[in-house]
């Protein structure tokens, strides 16, 4: 269902699902992973900025009858909880490996890292949601014609979605 293929040498690999993830190690950290037959939850780190890239799969019975708005309040609460001054800066529909998926881009404060931009793109598929989340520090530069920085564009231009599958 989810490839995300790079000639670099970090990979996850799906135990239950057909995901598979390569990355830049020397960059990016795993970080977190959760899976079982219905779910997955894998996530990537930058300890250098904060970047992020994360990607759920939530098992849904009638993927259909979520509307984008009820998706939307659901991520949005969790980081609503995280930071009560995050900011919804954006929605729109845009493609990842010729899938559409819509997408809310929001401004928020990682006491941390600081002023951040955090991406999600969610699309249902036959029988999951699937959610990516991608966050970089505020002002990174964004690929030419992209909506993604540079260093998030090897899991752009790697991804291959099967939205058959799953």
């Amino acid at each position: 269902m989810i490839k995300i293929t790079t000639k670099y040498k970090g990979c996850w690999i799906s135990n239950f699902h057909d995901v598979e993830i390569s990355y830049n190690d020397n960059v990016w950290s795993l970080v977190a992973e959760a899976e079982d037959e219905d779910e997955l939850m894998v996530g990537l780190f930058d300890k250098k900025d904060g970047s992020s890239f994360l990607l759920n799969l939530e098992q849904v019975d009638e993927p259909d009858e979520l509307s984008n708005e009820d998706i939307e309040d659901a991520l949005f609460a969790d980081l609503f909880n995280k930071d009560n001054n995050i900011v919804v800066n954006k929605k729109f529909e845009g493609d990842l490996a010729d899938i559409q998926f819509n997408f809310v881009e929001y401004s928020f404060n990682n006491k941390i890292f600081g002023n951040q931009k955090l991406l999600h793109a969610f699309s249902r598929f036959s029988h999951h949601v699937a959610l990516f989340v991608f966050s970089w520090p505020d002002g990174m530069p964004l690929q030419v014609d992209s909506f993604f920085p540079v260093k998030h564009q090897a899991f752009i231009e790697g991804l291959k979605l099967d939205k058959s599958s799953g």
